[in-house]
């Protein structure tokens, strides 16, 4: 119940006094007047600490942003560079140099499994990165459980791998042969098959792991294995596109692990 200040409470004493020696005596002169007064005058309430407490908090946000986002640009500045040293020296190995594009992504591990009957998979460590020309280099990793299964890589892709047109490079154990195959797909199916042959440089035990590179300039495409080249092939439908890793079989389980991947742009995508 609010409080009642002693000034009305006397004035409204003194008013009731006088209406009872000037009139007869009503209960109007004193019931309507003294609650309207009592309740007409609420007591002033200010409220500034709201508007102090608001600036505060306000001012304190933005200096801290800026700190922290040179922060994350120095890093990244520094990991560029840690990686484009790691990478120098199998692109000089490759007849190539730092001073020759810059980094376009590092995946440390990424893994592809099919599992089911005339399954192909894909995957790509970055789904909307593409590259003209590049150097592109993985340590591939593969189990298989049936004869006619790969893991490979897909090259200059149009944006849909399963529906775009793209150029495959797998690596195959068959009957106890490694091999590669260098061809053309779209829509999913089998356009060119362009390159298909054995290499002693690849090792194709079960669980083995071979260090994959390849070289795109243009139309010409140079293909390494364990530091040793393998084939080159010149093919210019497909100037540019997506990069990605893929796993295909016939049957059976076919797992396959790409480590330490990374591409190098040599020209980037228009």
């Amino acid at each position: 119940m609010p409080r009642i200040p002693l000034r009305i409470i006397g004035l409204t004493l003194m008013l009731v006094t006088i209406a009872c020696q000037s009139a007869a005596p009503t209960e109007q002169a004193t019931v309507a007047p003294a609650a309207t007064a009592t309740q007409a005058a609420p007591p002033a309430s200010p409220t500034p600490a709201p508007t102090n407490t608001t600036a505060a908090t306000v001012t304190k946000v933005p200096s801290a942003t800026p700190q922290r986002t040179a922060t994350a640009e120095a890093k990244a500045s520094a990991t560029a560079q840690a990686l484009a040293a790691l990478v120098s020296e199998d692109l000089t190995a490759y007849g190539l140099s730092v001073t020759q594009g810059h980094l376009g992504w590092v995946e440390k591990s990424m893994r592809v499994t099919a599992d089911e009957y005339g399954e192909t998979l894909y995957n790509s460590p970055d789904e909307k990165y593409s590259a003209a020309d590049f150097v592109l280099q993985t340590e591939l990793t593969w189990n298989t459980s049936s004869g006619l299964a790969g893991c490979g890589l897909i090259l200059r892709a149009e944006a849909n791998f399963e529906k775009g047109k793209q150029y495959r490079l797998l690596f195959v154990r068959l009957q106890n042969l490694p091999l590669w195959d260098m061809s053309i797909y779209d829509d999913g199916l089998l356009v060119q098959d362009i390159r298909f042959q054995t290499s002693s440089a690849l090792n194709d035990q079960q669980g083995s792991t071979n260090k994959i590179a390849v070289v795109a300039e243009g139309s010409k495409f140079t293909l390494y294995a364990n530091s040793e080249k393998i084939g080159s092939i010149t093919d210019n439908r497909l100037t540019q596109g997506r990069i990605g890793f893929i796993a295909s079989q016939e049957s059976g389980e076919t797992s396959c692990l790409f480590e330490n991947s990374w591409l190098w742009v040599l020209k980037d995508a228009k």
